[in-house]
């Protein structure tokens, strides 16, 4: 992208302003210094290019002008091939049009920019004193590691370190071992507080249904209590409107026959309250003013008789006021003329003082030594020119010294520097080597294995001795046989089925039990109610009957008559209880047939369970005997069984894998180890071919004795490239300086041959009557340094020259003022003298003042006397109209109160007060009567008057007290009830509120839950952090091995050109798993960045900005690089070092120089002739 032409529509200070780039010219640098003063809104150009790429911002401080809505900015880009021109304005939405009003989309600009935003584009393509100052800062975060430093000089990406380090903090805060602040740890700490908490309110359910019950019956009571005293309540506040009532209701019989009494009066108007006061003050002042205008008619009329003006004297006003300005001109010209004079003389002698100090001959006039405008502004532009050419003469012969002096010291360092002593190959084979070892990660695997080798093996053994008492190893364990999944849950479902069995069993003996036992118990409880009427009771006695029947019948005696007989009755008399009681009867049989029925039940449910019980025994000894011998135990129980099954079966995977997972760290252990083996072979070998014996076998020694090696090839290497850079830098600067040297000296030259002819057309020699200092007729053309005392003598006299044409115009207009004032004087004391014999005046002072001052006074005594009369006859007039005003006031009141008076039947208007009062009163009254009606019925809760008086006729004030007061105890004693139970009530919520339920038990296990929830995320989190981090510096070392020599090229160069040679380059110094920029000195050291001054580091994160820039510009298509005053603290060798690197960077793209140094503008010209150079015009201040 080229940014061609930036139209400034309506932005900031500017409006309708257009800065033009131009077309860029093939095969030339793309350069541009943009200068303006202090505020003159190169600042603002720059924010409004940035706000046309990605929109005006939210709260922008460039609408002091031009208000939101109003804002514009375009501009004309060149990118893709072609041009476009786009305009933004301040909205929300379809901000970016094209030059005909269509709205654009913002993906062209963001596929033109390579998806570039705002803040990337400020940080990588937009540098100012801000950005130079926070680089420098970076540098020192980043502690100089080389692989940050290129990633953000490229990618615009300050602070990694800080990034890193920050993440770092943020997941050891998450969980550190043995750490007991993380987030984690207290995560633990809140589940067990919430496990123990949990534990000491799960109360068993029939402890929390009595206190259930309890607090429902304190609520109970509680609640009846509260009902009683709201009804008493009730009652008593009854009884208290009752007797309010009471009172009110006499008042009200007492003023409504006040009212009856007075009988019916007529009601006025409702406006005539208001109306009658107005209306009587209105009449009291319509007759104070109706005498107050015939007083003042009578005084004005008085007056205007004794006014009288001098008419003569009046007709001469025109005459008088014509004449005041030539009175005023001979007032200031009296006051002003001795002064003038004594300017003149003042002035005059001046002249002839300028004409000694040029030390002109007598008779000289000033006149002749004028010298024409342009002749003196020519000579001034050579006396400026001169100092200007002595400096820049002095400065190139200083530096051309200098330069001389610098070539013979490179050229001595180059003579005693020493060789490379090392083989390049292998050297190449060292740094491969390295280079492998360094990306292998052997070292961190074989210190990750050791270390998990460590952790899992008292794991796996712990894993082993849960396994008791089983005691054998882990083949053993691997080898030993456990019923499969099938067979055990064959088992768990027979297990399952003989418990279904037995429950089912023991539940239905339960029912069966409990039945008999019911009829049982009813049936005992019939037989002893209705007597021994049951079908055994009387088949017994009939069996009796027959048998004394039979005995009777064989003996025939009297005895055994009457026991027959007694059986007979006893017989009957049961038939007969049987008859009438039917219904017990039929309910006994059915009683007996249920006892009968629960027993037959209870006996096979018995059966059943024996069965039941019989199958789940022979299921365990099946079991049991399936197990191997460590797991056989005395418990007989299936599901024990069962689960030591399960818990045997689940450790032992346990233990398995654990023993697994240690096989695999202790073979990822050796492989990593045998890796780290073949590395410490090859660098061993690759050390040895160098001449260089290890002395170990460790691969980060081996690793640190290769960078030593080539630290030491690289740091030779790099200072004997310095140095035959520097010493071709030398020869081309000592080249230029002579340069410079010849050109200064021509220069002066030229400025002598012209200095000569303004010398010669001035004719100064020929008019001074006297030869200038350093004119040597013998010698016309004289050397440029011969000319300096003839130069500093007309230096000299050139500002007493140009003094003298100011001075003889101000003697010219001096003369000119004298001569006016004396005309203005004489023609005002003709004109005045006659004015006053024209009025025939006898004026006896002397002087043309004094008499001037006395007919004015006469003329103002006669305009005093005209003007009183006027404004008399003005009274006269405005008295006559209020006057007819007052009297039609007076006629319409007049109707008004007749109306009052006729209403009232008086006589007169200030009867109708007291009559007006009277009424007023009454409709107080009336009032008044109303609203105690309205608040009885309201009380009383009644619709009419007649209800009201009905329902107070039966209350006694006496009966009412006296039950208000038993209330009142009624009152005392529940409240102190309902304050018991509320206590009593309080206590059982409390209660409890301690054990806790269900649903706090289940809060408890929800909260519980998040808190597992939580420490999973967070558990997530650290390892993404810890990951992401790892990663970030791996991508910083690979960054740094694939761009670190074309970048680290570009940079040292760039470094070196800037610095002057103080600093020959940059290279690189290994230090743990980084390497560390350091800088190398023109003495031979090294420093590093933490050890360079503020503004070299400045300079070194601009070096590092331009090579970043270059490898930008190298891999995508270059946008605009634009610079504000970045070099401000520069001094003027190293500003133009980097204008030089500037220019070289703008043929691989648009650059562009903002300042408001104008010896900048000079010194990019010099660095490149072809920079283009654009103005802001400096205007009002922008807003801070």
């Amino acid at each position: 992208m080229r940014l061609r032409r930036l139209d400034l529509t309506r932005y900031g200070r500017f409006t309708d302003h257009r800065l033009d780039f131009g077309a860029a010219e093939p095969g030339a640098p793309d350069f541009h210094i943009v200068y303006g003063l202090n505020e003159a809104g190169k600042s603002t150009s720059l924010s409004g290019f940035l706000d046309l790429l990605f929109g005006i911002e939210q709260q922008s401080r460039y609408n002091f002008l031009h208000p939101y809505s109003a804002m514009e900015v375009g501009a004309l880009l060149e990118f893709g091939g072609a041009e476009r021109h786009l305009i933004r304005r301040k909205q929300r939405t379809g901000s970016l049009s094209d030059a005909a009003g269509q709205s654009v989309n913002e993906a062209v600009l963001a596929n033109a920019l390579g998806g570039l935003s705002r803040e990337s584009y400020r940080a990588m393509f937009s540098l100012d004193d801000e950005t130079l100052e926070a680089g420098g800062e970076a540098i020192l975060q980043s502690r100089g590691d080389l692989g940050e430093l290129l990633f953000s000089a490229s990618a615009g990406l300050a602070g990694i370190s800080a990034a890193l380090a920050k993440a770092q903090d943020e997941a050891d805060a998450i969980h550190r071992k043995q750490a007991r602040s993380t987030q984690i740890y207290l995560l633990k700490q809140k589940i067990e507080a919430l496990d123990a908490k949990r534990k000491e309110i799960d109360t068993a359910a029939s402890v929390h249904n009595a206190l259930a019950s309890d607090l429902a019956k304190a609520a109970e009571a509680y609640e009846a209590v509260v009902a009683d005293l709201g009804s008493v309540r009730r009652r008593r506040a009854e009884i208290e409107t009752l007797l309010r009532a009471l009172p009110r209701l006499r008042d009200h019989e007492a003023l409504r026959a006040e009212l009856e009494a007075d009988g019916d009066a007529p009601t006025p108007p409702a406006s005539w309250r208001e109306a009658f006061p107005k209306l009587l003050a209105e009449t009291v002042r319509i007759d104070g003013a109706l005498r107050r205008v015939t007083d003042e008619r009578a005084r004005i009329e008085t007056e205007r008789e004794s006014a009288a003006p001098n008419a003569s004297v009046l007709a001469l006003r025109a005459s008088w006021r014509a004449l005041e300005g030539d009175r005023a001109r001979a007032r200031t010209a009296e006051d002003d003329l001795p002064k003038r004079r004594r300017e003149m003389e003042a002035t005059d002698a001046a002249l002839q003082q300028l004409l000694l100090r040029l030390g002109a001959p007598a008779g000289l006039e000033p006149e002749d030594l004028l010298l024409p405008a342009p002749l003196a502004g020519a000579l001034r532009e050579r006396i400026e020119g001169r100092l200007a050419l002595d400096a820049r003469l002095a400065k190139a012969l200083q530096e051309e010294r200098e330069a001389e002096h610098a070539l013979a010291q490179s050229e001595a360092r180059i003579a005693g520097a020493e060789a490379m002593p090392s083989d390049p190959r292998a050297l190449a084979e060292l740094d491969a080597a390295r280079a492998l070892a360094r990306r292998s990660d052997v070292a961190a695997r074989s210190a990750h294995g050791r270390a998990e080798e460590a952790r899992r093996k008292p794991l796996a053994q712990a894993r082993m001795e849960a396994l008791q008492p089983f005691e054998g190893d882990v083949a053993a364990l691997r080898a030993l046989a456990l019923p499969d999944a099938d067979r055990i849950a064959g088992w768990r479902q027979r297990l399952t089925e003989c418990a279904r069995r037995a429950g089912e069993a023991e539940a239905r003996l339960r029912e069966a039990d409990t039945e008999s036992r019911l009829a049982a118990t009813r049936l005992r409880a019939l037989e002893k109610s209705a007597g021994p009427i049951d079908d055994t009771h009387a088949e017994t006695l009939r069996a009796e009957r027959d048998a004394a029947f039979a005995a009777h019948r064989a003996a025939l005696s009297e005895a055994t008559a009457e026991r027959f007989a007694q059986v007979l009755r006893a017989d009957d008399e049961l038939s007969r209880e049987r008859l009438a009681r039917a219904r017990d009867l039929g309910e006994l049989r059915q009683l007996g047939a249920a006892l009968a029925t629960a027993e037959t039940a209870a006996e096979r449910w018995r059966d059943l369970l024996e069965v039941a019980r019989d199958d789940g025994a022979r299921l365990t000894d099946e079991m049991d005997a399936a197990l191997p011998e460590a797991l056989r135990g005395e418990t007989a129980d299936g599901v024990a069984i069962l689960s030591r099954l399960d818990l045997f079966a689940r450790r032992r995977q346990e233990a398995l894998d654990a023993f697994g997972a240690l096989d695999e760290t202790r073979a990822a252990r050796l492989a990593a180890e045998e890796d780290a083996g073949r590395l410490s072979d090859a660098l061993e070998e690759a050390l040895r071919a160098l001449g260089r014996a290890p002395t170990s076998r460790d691969l980060a020694l081996l690793c640190e004795a290769a960078d030593a090696v080539l630290n030491e090839a690289t740091e030779m290497g790099a200072r004997q490239a310095a140095a035959q850079a520097d010493l071709e830098a030398r020869r081309a600067d000592l080249a230029r300086r002579r340069r410079e040297a010849d050109e200064a000296r021509r220069a002066g030259e030229d400025w002598a041959s012209g200095w000569r002819a303004l010398i010669a057309e001035s004719g100064l020699t020929a008019r001074l009557g006297r030869a200038l200092p350093g004119t040597d007729p013998a010698e016309p053309g004289a050397s440029f340094s011969a000319l300096g005392p003839q130069v500093g003598a007309v230096r000299e006299m050139l500002p007493v020259l140009l003094e003298l044409p100011a001075r003889l115009q101000a003697l010219s207009d001096l003369r000119h003022r004298v001569e006016t004032m004396e005309a203005n004087r004489r023609t005002f004391e003709t004109a005045l003298e006659d004015l006053i014999e024209r009025l025939d005046l006898a004026i006896l002072e002397s002087g043309s003042a004094a008499r001037a001052e006395r007919l004015g006074e006469e003329i103002a005594e006669a305009e005093r006397g005209a003007q009183t009369l006027r404004h008399l006859d003005a009274e006269l007039h405005r008295l006559a109209a209020e006057e007819s005003e007052l009297i039609a006031a007076q006629a319409r009141i007049g109707t008004e109160a007749s109306a009052m008076t006729a209403f009232f039947g008086v006589e007169a208007l200030e009867e109708v007060g007291p009559a007006l009062e009277a009424a007023q009163e009454r409709a107080r009254r009336e009032a008044r009567l109303a609203d105690w009606e309205r608040d009885l019925l309201a009380d009383l809760g009644v619709t009419s008057l007649a209800e009201a008086e009905a329902r107070l006729s039966q209350a006694e004030r006496e009966a009412l007290e006296e039950e208000r007061e038993a209330l009142d105890a009624r009152v005392h004693d529940l409240e102190a009830r309902r304050e018991t139970l509320f206590r009593t009530r309080s206590d059982a919520a409390d209660a409890l509120e301690r054990v806790g339920g269900d649903g706090a038990v289940a809060r408890l296990v929800a909260e519980r839950r998040t808190a597992i929830l939580e420490m999973e995320e967070l558990a997530l989190r650290a390892l993404k952090l810890r990951t992401g981090a790892l990663m970030a510096n791996e991508a910083l070392r690979l960054y740094r091995d694939r761009h670190r020599s074309a970048m680290m090229e570009r940079a040292s160069d760039a470094f070196r050109t800037m610095t002057r040679g103080d600093y020959t380059g940059l290279a690189t110094q290994s230090e743990k798993d980084s390497e560390i920029l350091i800088g190398l000195t023109r003495a031979g050291g090294s420093r590093l960045a933490a050890d360079m001054s503020k503004g070299t580091r400045f300079q070194l994160y601009l070096a590092l900005r331009l090579a970043g820039y270059e490898e930008f510009a190298r891999a995508r298509s270059p946008v605009p690089f634009v610079a504000d005053d970045i070099m401000e603290t520069f001094d003027e060798p190293r500003s133009e070092e980097v204008l030089r690197l500037l220019a070289g960077l703008s043929r691989h793209g648009q650059v562009i120089y903002l300042t408001h140094h104008r010896h900048l503008c000079d010194l990019a010209r010099q660095v490149e002739p072809s920079v283009r150079l654009h103005e802001i015009a400096s205007a009002q201040r922008e807003p801070a």
